[in-house]
């Protein structure tokens, strides 16, 4: 579960705040927001609603939120965690420098700029605007509760508790797929009922044609058979007879060459169905290969990648440990010489020190061989004894200077070379640092062309799969292309074959009719021969008609069959149309909810006193005595046998709706998987008295385990044990 902190809002500018304020808020707490009316305890909670989405709960927006008295330069801004993300938003109004902007901003940096990028990124990681005016801001002055809304204004606040606006989306696609469906199919109506109302008129010409021939020959037959019944009646049985001969050799060798084409054809096109779910269970195969292939080269590269890290890691490390030792050990030499030197010449300091000391004892003596020696201090001549003395004093300072001397040269001595091998550490050093470096750059550059190495092996064998699939389709594809070429010949054959067939129909009928004229036509004499045999009916335009009728009749199968796969299509379009529709599974969804709500809803009026009983329903009876779909929320005071919020006083309703949005708040956290750290009461005890404001309170205490309870009153309420009061003034 995600969880929101809200750490602090403030503004400047804002409203009836002229000068900067900013609140901290609490954990864990209840804190009581008093003062008179007027003061900004509103105001301060609702510029966290005008931060967020650019409107506070009264709907105050845009240049109407900035100070009268100073016109200009309003900026509120927010802080607020999500898990481990820090956000702040800065909204600005009628400002110098901003202008009106607004900015998001993850971790100290710039994620979205302007309030269109800004507000649908809000709503994505927080929650919807209307769901945070009803789950965590509850003010009395604001019609803008849940149990205050339309019917509309109710369904879409549950879409948006429940994470809806999807099926909505996804409703209109199917509906706009029906449109172009519809469409088609109205273009395929018409197509038919043109195609219809040729077929009819064709045929009504066929029709009219085959009576015009069938007079024809009729009328003819007619005129020969007057000539000689019996002669007709021989020529009759001999028609019959030649008939049936021809009929039983030629007509039966088309037919089998027919039934066997129509067999050969049933065959090609059972391949051509074998080869197409071939070439899609290989497709499928070889594209499941290839998912597995990349899935298994990605985990190889992986953990290739990783040993590579891991061993130019180790390396990296082994030579900074190799060379920082050897660096370390080289400064500790470093530091031991450079102690070692100050201390010599600490030394030859303290003796040089030592040496001008005697130096200015010895000048004090002056010169003792003269036998008038004066004290430098009395300036009185000094006797004797005290000048051998003295000269003793002045031999033994003078031999102690000569040691000293010798002691400081021999301490300088000492110290150059010192001071030479000091040079030379650091020399090296230097140098051990640079080799350092130098290794660690090598080492991330071999193991660089190692990522890069195996990351083009995965490439390259990857194409290798894509040629060999591209190689095997292409094959399966050849092959499906060769027996549609023969389905095709086949067809043309068999086409052909029927035309033969047909054909040779004709001409048996016309073998026979030409028999029995000529048969007649060698009784009845040359002149009727002559004249007779000359009429013939024009049957080119019978055929041409019989022609169009059978493009006809096959165009009229391929639109019903069409209209067929559209159809099914239709219908599995229309049940997920109904399914995304507000009573489909959107309905089931909020269904599903209702128990959660009745139960959750209950246990908070438990709390608080249990004498009202609300629960939620997704029927509504009208006064028809019919139900139909609307959120009703149904309202029961056991005392006074109130049955409707309607009927409530308004302490009542308080009590009721403070329960309702303590439910709608649970639902959200549950379905959309977030907690808020606070919940915002503005002035929720008007109207209550001392016994439900006791209720309310302990209710709103029993949630502090994970959020903090702010609430503004502008008088004082003593059955409230808060943790902190904040006065406005």
């Amino acid at each position: 579960m995600r969880s929101v902190v809200f750490k602090s809002v403030g503004m400047v500018n804002f409203c009836c705040f002229k000068d900067p304020m900013e609140l901290t808020f609490e954990n864990n707490k209840v804190v009581v927001v008093t003062g008179p009316n007027g003061s900004g305890k509103s105001t301060m909670f609702d510029a966290i609603p005008y931060a967020l989405y650019g409107v506070g709960s009264k709907g105050l927006r845009g240049d109407d939120v900035v100070n009268d008295e100073v016109e200009k330069n309003c900026h509120v801004w927010l802080l607020f965690d999500i898990d481990e993300d820090e956000y702040r938003v800065d909204r600005y109004a009628k400002h110098s420098k901003h202008g009106n902007s607004v900015l998001l901003t993850k971790n100290g940096q710039i994620i979205k700029k302007g309030h269109t990028e800004v507000l649908p990124e809000i709503e994505r990681i927080l929650v919807p605007q209307k769901l945070f005016m009803n789950t965590l801001l509850f003010s009395q002055k604001v019609k803008t509760f849940f149990t205050d809304l339309t019917d509309a204004e109710q369904k879409d606040i549950f879409r948006k508790v429940l994470q809806l606006d999807d099926f909505v989306l996804w409703y209109n696609e199917t509906n706009e797929i029906l449109k172009k469906n519809g469409d088609k199919v109205t273009d395929l109506q018409n197509k038919y009922i043109v195609q219809t109302k040729v077929l009819d008129q064709t045929s009504e010409s066929i029709s009219k044609l085959i009576l015009e021939k069938d007079k024809f020959y009729k009328d003819k037959e007619d005129q020969l058979t007057t000539f000689n019944t019996k002669i007709q009646t021989i020529e009759k049985a001999i028609r019959i007879t030649k008939t049936k001969i021809d009929s039983e050799q030629s007509l039966q060798d088309l037919e089998n060459r027919e039934r066997k084409t129509s067999e050969e054809i049933l065959s090609c096109k059972h391949e051509i169905e074998t080869l197409t779910n071939s070439l899609n269970s290989i497709t499928d195969g070889i594209k499941s290969q290839k998912k597995l292939l990349e899935s298994e080269y990605r985990k190889e590269s992986q953990v290739a990648m990783s040993e590579c890290s891991q061993q130019r890691d180790s390396e990296t490390i082994k030579v900074t440990d190799e060379l920082g030792n050897v660096i370390t050990m080289l400064e500790e030499e470093i530091a031991a010489l450079d102690k070692s030197i100050t201390s010599q010449e600490g030394s030859i300091k303290v003796l040089e020190s030592k040496k001008e000391s005697l130096e200015k004892d010895l000048s004090k003596l002056g010169d003792l061989d003269s036998k008038k020696a004066i004290c430098p201090t009395c300036k009185k001549p000094i006797n004797l004894e005290v000048v051998e003395e003295l000269k003793k004093h002045k031999s033994e300072t003078e031999n102690e200077i000569k040691s000293i001397l010798k002691k400081i040269e021999a301490t300088k001595g000492q110290t150059k070379p010192l001071t030479t091998q000091l040079e030379r550490s650091r020399k090296i050093v230097r140098e051990k640092r640079e080799a350092l470096q130098s290794n660690k750059g090598r080492i991330v550059e071999e193991y660089g062309f190692r990522s890069k190495y195996i990351t083009v092996e995965l490439n390259k064998k990857l194409s290798d799969l894509s040629e060999a699939e591209s190689k095997k389709i292409n094959e399966v594809k050849k092959r499906n292309e060769e027996q549609t070429s023969d389905l095709h010949k086949k067809s043309i054959e068999l086409t052909n074959l029927q035309k033969q067939l047909k054909d040779a129909i004709q001409r048996v009928k016309e073998y026979s009719d030409e028999l029995k004229r000529l048969e007649q036509n060698l009784e009845i004499g040359k002149k009727l021969v002559e004249g007779k045999t000359a009429e013939e009916f024009n049957d080119s335009m019978l055929e041409d008609f019989k022609k169009k009728k059978e493009e006809i009749d096959k165009e009229i199968l391929s639109l019903k069959e069409a209209g067929l796969v559209l159809q099914d299509e239709i219908e599995i379009i229309n049940f997920w149309k109904n399914a995304f529709s507000s009573s489909g599974i959107p309905s089931m969804l909020i269904d599903d909810a209702v128990p959660f709500m009745n139960l959750t809803i209950s246990n908070y009026l438990e709390k608080i006193g249990g004498r009202y009983v609300v629960s939620f329903d997704t029927q509504a009876e009208t006064k028809a005595g019919e139900f139909r779909d609307k959120i009703a929320v149904r309202t029961l005071d056991t005392k006074t046998k109130a049955n409707s919020r309607k009927k409530l006083s308004g302490g009542q309703t308080r009590v009721v709706d403070i329960a309702t949005i303590l439910t709608l708040c649970d639902l959200q956290n549950s379905i959309q998987n977030i907690k808020f750290n606070i919940m915002l009461f503005d002035e929720i005890f008007d109207s209550l008295d001392d016994e439900n404001v006791g209720y309310i309170s302990n209710l709103l205490r029993s949630l502090l385990e994970d959020k903090s309870i702010y609430i503004i009153s502008h008088r004082q309420i003593d059955q409230i044990e808060a943790d902190n009061i904040l006065k406005f003034f």
